[in-house]
């Protein structure tokens, strides 16, 4: 029963494993379906860390846009993992001027 939540641990060929919790990709499936039904943005910045942990949700959130979530406009703002500086990713989410922000980090 891991508590990890990441791709790495969800392989079909890891047979014995039960999760003990749901995916990355599933939790941000869900959040983002709850938040696009009660708040109805039309803009949402996703701010992710760049690897497994925050590289999959965001996947999942695009997908969502293109298929479930229909004229949701959706920027992509990636960091590196123990950066301390996010000046470059508040001033692009500034300008695009999201109606929500996805947080997808550790």
């Amino acid at each position: 029963f891991p508590i990890a939540r990441s791709v790495e641990f969800r392989r079909p060929d890891l047979i014995n494993i039960i999760q003990y919790q749901m995916s990355l990709k599933q939790e941000a499936n869900m959040v983002m379906r709850y938040v696009y039904e009660k708040f109805k943005p039309k803009k949402v910045a996703i701010f992710y860390q760049n690897d497994d942990f925050g590289v999959e949700p965001r996947d999942e959130i695009e997908r969502l846009a293109k298929s479930d979530l229909k004229g949701l406009e959706i920027l992509a703002v990636p960091y590196e993992r123990n950066s301390v500086t996010f000046k470059e990713q508040v001033e692009k989410i500034k300008k695009f001027k999201p109606d929500a922000i996805a947080l997808q980090a550790t």
